[in-house]
């Protein structure tokens, strides 16, 4: 998931028109989101365009919310 992610942050139209992103940036980008971790090396609201963002909003509901949701889910089916 994380290496997708990556791939389609370094796409030249997941950034904003002339600022160019390195694959580190956009692997260290997609690691954070999928962990939940928060962290980046660009400026979110800024570098990245509207595809860029919904990429890193996607990863972070399978990183993270995924996970909690499949958490609940399993709990309750063991409960029943």
């Amino acid at each position: 998931m994380i290496i997708i992610g990556s791939i389609l942050l370094s796409l030249p139209f997941a950034d904003k028109a002339g600022q160019a992103t390195n694959y580190s940036d956009a692997l260290f980008t997609a690691t954070s989101a999928v962990c939940v971790t928060g962290l980046s090396t660009v400026t979110t609201a800024t570098h990245w365009s509207f595809f860029g963002q919904l990429i890193i909003m996607i990863l972070v509901e399978i990183g993270g919310l995924g996970f909690m949701t499949f958490a609940v889910m399993l709990s309750n089916f063991a409960h029943q």
